[in-house]
């Protein structure tokens, strides 16, 4: 999914799917697709030399102090009018971060790790791995994770682009099983995102609005659904009334 400003709206272009294929001894074999594509938050750091440039705040990307991707790692993310906020690495495909409710300001000395990971965590989602390698969010400490906290991260769902009722549910455990769309309701669809657009959410969720990517990921629950199949160019986020419409219909 690729998205451009226009004033009030935002234009969204898909192509996602849940299933891949692969050769296996001649024969297809299915495998599970554990991210949709067109559910990819993407103000693409990695793509868009532009958004490289407004992401400086949270730190450049500095070939020379690269980190490594380790699961139970907390970061530092900057966001709006100089906050901080903090999020821990969990492992998986993808790979996940958990956001914690609790900011501070950047000037403000830092709290302990065990005073950041004790705190509730505002969301869950995937994030491009680079995004912590390349050190756009610091790494400032590490806590080793407990078995109960993995079995509390919420549960993930897929869904098919054009059958709906193909749905997925499955657990940081790895556990999964297949399910409704009425089952989906609520879930954090498998997804990865940009850095710019976790800022982005996080930004919105401390304004009280409704973040565009998080309502386009919810599930489809029927093909009235503006978001069920739209022509290309004719989705659209309508940001005073935040909710989307189509321009085909």
């Amino acid at each position: 999914m690729q998205t451009k400003r226009n004033n009030s709206t935002f234009y969204f272009y898909s192509s996602f799917y849940t299933r891949q294929t692969k050769k296996d001894g001649g024969r297809k074999k299915p495998v599970r697709k554990i991210y949709d594509t067109a559910a990819t938050a993407q103000f693409g750091i990695d793509n868009n030399p532009a958004d490289k440039k407004r992401l400086i705040k949270n730190g450049k990307m500095n070939k020379e102090k690269r980190q490594q991707y380790k699961a139970g790692a907390v970061v530092k993310i900057v966001f709006d009018k100089n906050r901080l906020i903090f999020g821990r690495l969990f492992s998986g495909v993808p790979p996940m971060i958990g956001v914690y409710d609790f900011f501070i300001n950047e000037n403000t000395e830092l709290p302990s790790i065990d005073q950041i990971v004790r705190k509730p965590i505002l969301y869950y989602c995937g994030l491009y791995r680079s995004i912590i390698t390349n050190g756009v969010f610091e790494i400032i400490g590490f806590k080793e994770f407990k078995e109960k906290e993995i079995a509390s991260i919420p549960a993930l769902f897929t869904q098919d682009m054009i059958n709906i009722n193909d749905c997925g549910i499955f657990w940081a455990d790895g556990g999964e099983r297949k399910a409704t769309p009425q089952e989906c309701i609520g879930l954090e669809r498998s997804s990865v995102w940009y850095a710019e657009g976790i800022v982005q959410r996080i930004e919105d969720h401390y304004a009280g609005k409704k973040n565009f990517y998080v309502e386009h990921q919810k599930v489809i629950l029927s093909k009235d659904d503006p978001r069920y199949l739209p022509p290309p160019q004719a989705l659209r986020w309508d940001f005073g009334k935040e909710e989307f419409y189509r321009t085909d219909k």
